[in-house]
């Protein structure tokens, strides 16, 4: 057995909980995190299992010996702020209750912050968590778009003003295309190698033809405010400036059309 040095003591690197090493946990506690990964878009109940049994297996290892498996995010004060603009928002609200009800919901969910980077170790684990999402998150895209071309030719939209609903509601589908879109948006942006640039730009247009059938402007703007700040934090501001000139000629030819109708 191997140990290392911590705090003037010298620990082992694996310990016993029961049957199970530490390790043991860990390793469990990532493969419940990749069950979490490939069901965000496609399975809610597996994906909270793998959310939840993740938590579970990492609050074992804290409990039984391993104080500093939950590494410090930097992002305690903003959680600390949002946890007291619910408290806001329920205190201004009309119906308490419901609002409550809300808040408690988005609130068990902070909790994922530090899970995942408890349960991610190293760079090679976390191309393996990000990859595994994004594998099956295109293929919940490749699901959608299929079952949205023939939403689209047996006329649908026209009734229900909103795509399919196919493994989600639409309106959630849309939210989770957008960030799905926007992590190929940045891969095909800072890719140097011209095969890959083509793939992931063609990865990009499949999702975002699976956001557009959604129909839900949530996700539309969602994308649209993702990529501006993208273009800022890379300094693209000619591809800003375009989409500036763009964005006007529509409104002034939008204009002109109302005005002659």
């Amino acid at each position: 057995m191997s140990f290392y040095w911590h705090s003037g003591f010298l620990f082992p690197t694996k310990i016993r909980i029961g049957m199970f090493s530490i390790s043991t946990l860990k390793k469990t506690a990532f493969l419940s995190l990749l069950l979490f990964a490939a069901t965000m878009t496609n399975a809610l109940f597996f994906n909270q299992l793998g959310y939840y049994a993740a938590l579970v297996f990492l609050s074992v290892v804290w409990i039984k010996g391993e104080k500093d498996v939950f590494p410090k995010t930097g992002l305690g004060v903003f959680m600390l702020l949002f946890l007291f603009s619910e408290v806001l928002a329920m205190a201004f609200s009309d119906n308490k209750a419901q609002a409550l009800e809300f808040g408690f919901k988005r609130v068990i969910l902070l909790p994922i912050v530090f899970t995942i980077a408890a349960a991610i170790n190293d760079e090679k684990q976390l191309k393996i968590f990000f990859f595994t999402y994004l594998v099956f998150a295109l293929g919940s895209d490749f699901m959608y778009i299929g079952f949205s071309i023939e939403y689209f030719l047996k006329d649908l939209y026209k009734f229900t003003s909103e795509g399919p609903s196919v493994l989600l509601h639409p309106i959630t589908t849309s939210e989770l295309t957008s960030f799905t879109a926007l992590f190929l948006f940045a891969l095909f942006l800072n890719e140097s190698r011209n095969k890959w640039k083509i793939a992931w730009l063609l990865l990009f247009l499949i999702s975002f033809v699976s956001l557009l059938a959604t129909f839900k402007r949530t996700g539309w703007i969602g994308l649209g405010l993702g990529i501006l700040v993208i273009l800022l934090l890379n300094k693209n501001y000619k591809i800003i400036a375009f989409g500036v000139v763009v964005f006007v000629v529509m409104i002034f030819f939008s204009t002109n059309e109302s005005r002659c109708l």
